[in-house]
């Protein structure tokens, strides 16, 4: 296959299975970056992943070529789909983009203790400094009820919970938000823990 890489592993001396450096000269032959923004469509063989800008970073509304975009991505291979959303806030765009999808990726939100744990590691944060992190939180990040609203509403198929920001312990207070909208939901763990 020609676009297919491979890594070698260390000759004696490296650290055992780690992968060997690559030349530049290879990983430039191996690799093509491209950038994208909301609204691209990217063919790769028989996988179509259509890009959408979320509410992570809507700048109150405006935007512009410019402007920094948070992408939420649609993965397809024929009537088979996977949606991320990535960090965002309830969005119309998200939502169309996961209509009908198989698995809805997505990150969730338990505000409520997010802000107390906030407030109890900062005490010395000033009020209004308080009030623009909870603002963020609010608006660029999602809840369970918010996420079960939307995975409802674009008929998700399944939905995988990551990026959790629900203290102390996963989905304790957030499952009924969740199930109201979408059943048990799957609850994925990071490999970088």
């Amino acid at each position: 296959m020609a676009n297919t890489l491979r890594i070698k592993r260390r000759a004696a001396g490296g650290a055992a299975g780690a992968p060997a450096s690559l030349a530049n000269a290879e990983l430039a032959k191996s690799v093509r970056a491209i950038e994208v923004r909301s609204g691209d469509t990217v063919r790769l063989g028989p996988l179509t992943v259509t890009m959408t800008a979320n509410s992570h970073f809507d700048h109150d509304g405006k935007s512009g070529e410019q402007a920094v975009q948070s992408l939420s991505y649609r993965f397809q291979i024929g009537d088979r789909s996977i949606t991320y959303s990535g960090d965002t806030g309830p969005s119309n765009a998200v939502t169309a983009l996961a209509r009908n999808t198989d698995i809805l990726v997505s990150e969730v939100i338990d505000l409520d203790p997010i802000m107390a744990s906030i407030r109890q590691r900062r005490p010395d944060m000033d009020a209004s400094t308080f009030s623009q992190m909870q603002t963020h939180m609010a608006t660029h990040h999602i809840t369970a009820g918010d996420l079960g609203r939307l995975a409802s509403e674009a008929g998700v198929g399944r939905l995988v919970l990551t990026h959790f920001a629900i203290p102390p312990g996963p989905l304790r207070n957030s499952e009924t938000g969740l199930r109201e909208g979408i059943g048990q939901p799957i609850v994925a763990r990071s490999i970088w823990r």
